[in-house]
């Protein structure tokens, strides 16, 4: 009787690594709809260990990479796109109910995205996946006396040990009758695992740029920064996850050009560089992480007529170019070798898109 026991146990278990090795392999989609088949494949598809096996199993077959674009219609709105042919693969999912409110947003990190509001000092983490969203608490920045005080001047977002951090720097200006005084910055973390924020041991240097989306790359998050005295030298202010540091690194040594259309981006997961040469852009990225030198130029692509956007990420081995808005309200989106064009509801200074993989990873 009691091999006979350990024999069905033994077979159970089998079943149910079995099915596990099944479920893994399927898209986010359809695994959310199996939740409700039984409570034992509810808590299995739940489960934050399978979870992070299904990134993982996905990420190495690069089976899940989709597109995901952040636009202005009548409200604010993310949508996830077939990353063969752009279609739509889910409905549009809210996420400001006034167009023009989100002012910075994070490269996705396992699968989540962080972003803030330009209107006030909410900052929200999101899954497009499973359309989760979780809201953050505020960061309390201090006040100091004689300073105006910008607070979540700009954001970040990493992990590190399955602790999802966010990094919120605040600026203070000096009131006008404060006289002698610098600008300072100060930042603040929040840490998924104790859901709170803290002050970091070190202030950021200086200004850095708020707008647009901020890269993760290697563990550390970056911008644009630009110097106190020289505004119009430009270098990049890296943020690491693990002991929480700044660090500057510099643009490639061929960088003549301080613009605020330059950018950094992601590309095929090295940091890189767009940067405006004025009739031109020049694509750069970093081949080996943290070394200047090994600065390579990918690309440069002529301004089109009818273009006034800017690369978004490499597609294809192509570069997918927002090109002109229209009174339409579509964004062209056009490939940066051809004469292949996209369209989709879309406002120009709001539209931001990037590379995405899906993911079952919860808010919770």
């Amino acid at each position: 009787m009691e091999d006979a026991m350990e024999e069905m146990s033994s077979n159970l278990s089998i079943e149910t690594d079995m099915i596990e090795e099944i479920l893994v392999t399927l898209p986010v989609k359809t695994l959310t709809r199996l939740k409700c088949v039984c409570k034992s494949w509810n808590s299995l598809i739940t489960n934050r260990s399978f979870a992070e096996k299904h990134f993982k199993h996905h990420s190495l077959k690069r089976a899940n990479k989709q597109v995901l674009i952040f636009r202005t219609v009548e409200t604010e709105v993310v949508s996830l796109h077939s990353y063969e042919s752009l279609n739509l693969v889910a409905p549009p999912l809210q996420i400001a109910k006034k167009p023009y409110s989100v002012r910075a947003i994070s490269t996705p990190c396992n699968g989540l995205v962080c972003y803030k509001y330009s209107n006030n000092k909410k900052i929200k983490l999101c899954n497009p996946s499973t359309r989760e969203f979780k809201l953050l608490p505020p960061s309390h920045f201090p006040r100091l006396y004689g300073y105006h005080r910008c607070s979540n001047h700009a954001i970040g977002f990493g992990i590190h040990n399955k602790d999802y951090k966010v990094i919120s720097i605040a600026y203070y200006r000096p009131k006008s009758h404060v006289r002698n005084k610098l600008r300072l910055f100060k930042a603040r973390i929040y840490s998924s695992s104790s859901n709170t924020w803290r002050s970091t041991s070190h202030d950021p240097p200086t200004l850095v740029n708020n707008i647009g989306i901020v890269p993760t790359v290697n563990g550390r998050c970056h911008w644009i920064s630009y110097h106190h005295k020289l505004p119009r030298r430009q270098f990049i202010l890296s943020f690491d996850m693990h002991n929480e540091m700044f660090r500057p690194m510099e643009f490639p040594r061929a960088f003549k050009f301080s613009s605020s259309r330059n950018l950094l981006r992601v590309l095929d997961g090295s940091l890189a560089v767009y940067i405006d040469c004025g009739v031109a852009v020049d694509i750069w990225a970093m081949q080996e992480y943290g070394v200047v030198e090994s600065w390579t130029k990918k690309f440069k692509i002529r301004y089109a007529s009818d273009s006034c956007g800017d690369p978004l990420f490499l597609w294809k081995n192509e570069i997918l170019l927002m090109a002109s808005f229209g009174k339409d309200h579509k964004v062209r989106l056009a490939w940066s070798y051809g004469d292949q064009r996209f369209e989709i509801d879309g406002k120009n200074w709001t539209f931001q898109a990037m590379l995405y993989e899906e993911s079952l990873i919860s808010l919770k």
